[in-house]
């Protein structure tokens, strides 16, 4: 975690405080002090010599110890907020995050400390590509008044995907949703911990979208070992996870004519089944000739596309 508040601006509750009690003291207590030691007529002289000789240690080392005493006495009072967090890895779970919402209000505002954590998400994500991020995005009840309040937990979630999208991360790679909750801390109109930050394991990261390419007219492709290793691979995580499905979508050039695409997609699902893959496992699309990703003629119209379709 990261700070919420710089140390300034809880030490100088404490300061000003501290220096009223001196100011206090040195216009009441210490006169009388003098006067009654030295006698009326000397206590002029005996403060002079009071303030000069012991007065600055004293403001030293009692300075020094409100410095430390006072604000932790007055953070702990005032501020019930945890003042550090591990940032070895990025945040995950319900965490104390360094920035805030206003109530009723999607657009969160940022620390010195927001962009850090931010930049550091986003490269564990861009480093790590079987992982993805899921955003929870809370809110009150009572947060907006006669709207529907779920679209502001969700606004909320999509404005820290937006941030995390604009220093680098994939879109794809993060998903948002929003939450009501009754305990959230409210403290001067401004929510904290506004969203949960949770990663995930990604299956589109651990598995590319695939791409196998075919000669004019053509519906076979050859099988090597990668490709198999793949597939192989493949089965077994969907045999894992049966809520993942593939979807296997068709292609053809504009040159081709005819029924190129749905030749294609027929011998994927012999393909696919004689590697184990269950008809349920898997949706089919053919395209013809709507999706073309090069120039008429070239080889990288003439595809089947092999993709994970998560929930």
């Amino acid at each position: 975690m990261v700070k919420r508040y710089s140390p300034l601006s809880i030490i100088r509750y404490p300061l000003s405080i501290f220096y009223f009690a001196v100011f206090f003291v040195k216009q009441t207590v210490c006169p009388k002090f003098a006067a009654i030691k030295f006698g009326k007529q000397n206590s002029g002289d005996t403060m002079s010599i009071l303030s000069q000789k012991y007065l600055p240690p004293f403001l030293g080392i009692a300075t020094l110890t409100w410095i430390v005493v006072g604000t932790y006495w007055f953070k702990n009072q005032f501020w019930d907020v945890p003042t550090s967090v591990n940032t070895t890895t990025p945040v995950n779970g319900a965490v104390h995050l360094p920035f805030y919402f206003p109530m009723g209000i999607a657009q969160p505002i940022f620390t010195s400390e927001s962009f850090s954590m931010f930049k550091k998400t986003t490269n564990y994500l861009n480093d790590n590509p079987n992982k993805k991020l899921m955003i929870n995005g809370l809110y009150a009840f009572n947060e907006v008044p006669n709207q529907k309040p779920s679209k502001l937990g969700e606004q909320r979630a999509e404005a820290i995907k937006s941030v995390l999208i604009h220093l680098g991360a994939e879109s794809k790679r993060i998903q948002t949703k929003a939450e009501q909750r009754d305990n959230l801390y409210f403290f001067n109109q401004q929510l904290y911990d506004g969203v949960e930050f949770k990663i995930v394991d990604s299956p589109e990261g651990r598995f590319e979208a695939l791409n196998l390419f075919f000669q004019p007219h053509k519906y076979l492709f050859a099988e090597n070992d990668d490709l198999k290793k793949y597939f192989t691979a493949l089965n077994e995580y969907i045999t894992l996870h049966p809520n993942v499905k593939l979807k296997i979508t068709a292609h053809q050039d504009n040159t081709e004519g005819g029924r190129a695409s749905k030749k294609r997609l027929a011998y994927m699902q012999l393909f696919l089944e004689k590697h184990g893959f269950l008809p349920k496992q898997f949706e089919f699309e053919d395209v013809k000739d709507k999706k073309p990703l090069a120039e008429a003629g070239q080889i990288k119209n003439r595809r089947v596309e092999i993709r994970l379709i998560v929930p």
